[in-house]
């Protein structure tokens, strides 16, 4: 199933009426997620990243990299001479650094998940997220809601729900 469709299940709509807004709405939150763990998870294909070197380890823009061609100076790289972290979208050269250089470095590759291949921790709480803040599309800048047995919400609609932040902060990439 698509996340369009477990977010209308989870969310109760059987009929197609706010299929175009929760899609621009999934659009918006994964794009969101993305930046915040500064890794692309959403699937790429043919995306072509250049690095300058002088360090041994190359941080790519996705992760759960499929296919990967390096190049350095031009040349084809021998898979022997680096480390390919596949699920981290980080390569590491064998031995010292990578040659320094303006974008002297050039990589291929295909990576990120199918919607469907998401990690299953990570797409649940995306769901959850999409669902939270379609129900609260109306009550933009509404900073709590009182409910009718006395409960109060008080998650801005700009904000993360926690526990979907926590999912997200153990899936962030820190660079230092």
């Amino acid at each position: 199933m698509t996340i369009l469709a477990d977010t209308k299940a989870l969310l109760g709509i059987t009929d197609t009426t706010h299929d175009l807004q929760l899609g621009q709405m999934i659009a918006g939150i994964m794009d969101e997620a993305d930046e915040y763990m500064g890794v692309r998870c959403s699937e790429a294909e043919s995306v072509e990243d250049w690095f300058d070197g002088g360090t041994p380890i190359l941080y790519l823009r996705h992760v759960n990299i499929l296919s990967f061609h390096l190049y350095e100076d031009g040349v084809l790289q021998a898979a022997d001479t680096y480390a390919l972290y596949s699920a981290d979208g980080k390569v590491k050269k064998v031995c010292g650094d990578w040659q320094s250089g303006f974008r002297v470095i050039r990589v291929i590759y295909d990576g990120g998940y199918e919607e469907d291949a998401l990690p299953a921790s990570l797409r649940t709480k995306l769901i959850k997220q999409i669902s939270y803040e379609f129900r609260r599309r109306k009550d933009i800048g509404l900073a709590s809601v009182t409910y009718p047995d006395g409960t109060i919400n008080k998650f801005a609609m700009d904000e993360w729900l926690p526990d979907v932040k926590a999912e997200l902060d153990r899936r962030r990439r820190l660079i230092l």
